[in-house]
């Protein structure tokens, strides 16, 4: 999933959502942000720190490639879309 089909897919939704990734049924709360060798933007965990909300995720976000990929911890997983869950967003 590219950052501006991310962004644009969810402009409705409340600032609070908190951004989870989903992988085998278990959630990975994103806490951090890194960027890959080519500018692609990769999701961390890390369990010392909160969770990204929905406007944290945007802010920090904000000035990067809106054409870049997401990834989760590693270029090897690749995030394709996402689905809502209560207050949170699941990208898998």
């Amino acid at each position: 999933m590219r950052l501006i089909d991310f962004n644009t897919s969810t402009a409705d939704l409340t600032g609070t959502h908190i951004v989870n990734v989903e992988i085998n049924h278990q959630t990975h709360p994103v806490s951090e942000l890194n960027l890959g060798p080519n500018g692609q933007i990769i999701l961390i965990e890390n369990i010392k720190l909160k969770p990204l909300t929905l406007n944290q995720f945007q802010a920090r976000v904000s000035q990067l490639n809106p054409d870049e990929h997401l990834y989760f911890h590693n270029l090897d997983t690749r995030i394709f879309g996402y689905r809502l869950d209560k207050n949170n967003i699941l990208l898998g």
